[in-house]
């Protein structure tokens, strides 16, 4: 079995916290979109399939899944929500994954009502620019690797609407606003690519998580002490 749950060095303290998988894409069949209560634009191939590297995985420009009750991030609450990412260096993406606070939205959707979130945005190449949205600005974080696996995790504060972003364990947005700011729950999970007639605007995602821990874990949580799932 590829995918195991990696004990990080704070584990012990934190047992009560372990990430809860929203979707890692192995009970569906490669080629196909997922079901599950996935919904997608339908169209071309890239805006939801599955493929397969030795680990399924979602290549999807338009998808969203509603997180389960148990992920909820209700207002006032903190929670975390973790995913990889895997962008093609032929690829072309304008590409954001993250969080929304809309709960009935449709496929289609709309930038927004994104709240945490990131953005995957370049041209064919080694490397891509990853942005976070701080409130009114698409501000620059760090940068992401072609053709291979990087572990996102949003820190949401759904009492102060902040959010920290983790790139690979490492802190790279600490206390962004959200998008919009909202008294709702943070309830969707959503994946969105520009439609303006380019092919390969995608990326790949896996191993959806999320955590909603008891207050007291959340500063060992902002360090990195999840139990994620990884990929080997």
């Amino acid at each position: 079995m590829k995918k195991v749950l990696v004990v990080l060095a704070m584990a012990a303290l934190v047992a009560a916290a372990q990430a809860a998988l929203i979707d890692d894409f192995e009970s569906y069949t490669v080629g196909t979109a997922p079901d599950g209560g996935w919904l997608h634009v339908t169209g071309a191939a890239e805006n939801a399939t599955i493929g397969n590297d030795g680990d399924n995985y979602l290549e999807s420009r338009h998808s969203r899944i509603a997180l389960p009750d148990g992920g909820i991030i209700a207002e006032g609450h903190t929670g975390i929500v973790s995913y990889e990412i895997y962008v093609p260096s032929d690829h072309n993406p304008d590409w954001s994954i993250g969080t929304s606070d809309v709960a009935a939205e449709s496929a289609t959707g709309s930038w927004s009502n994104f709240e945490a979130y990131i953005a995957v945005v370049g041209s064919p190449g080694a490397s891509f620019t990853v942005n976070a949205r701080n409130e009114g600005s698409n501000t620059f974080i760090g940068t992401i690797t072609a053709d291979a696996w990087h572990t996102v995790e949003l820190v949401i504060n759904n009492a102060t609407d902040t959010y920290d972003v983790y790139l690979d364990a490492a802190l790279l947005a600490d206390d962004f606003k959200f998008r919009n700011g909202t008294t709702d729950a943070i309830s969707t999970f959503k994946i969105y690519g520009r439609e303006d007639g380019l092919t390969n605007r995608a990326g790949y995602v896996d191993n959806i998580a999320y955590t909603v821990p008891e207050p007291a874990t959340m500063v060992l949580l902002g360090l990195g002490g999840l139990l994620l799932r990884r990929r080997k």
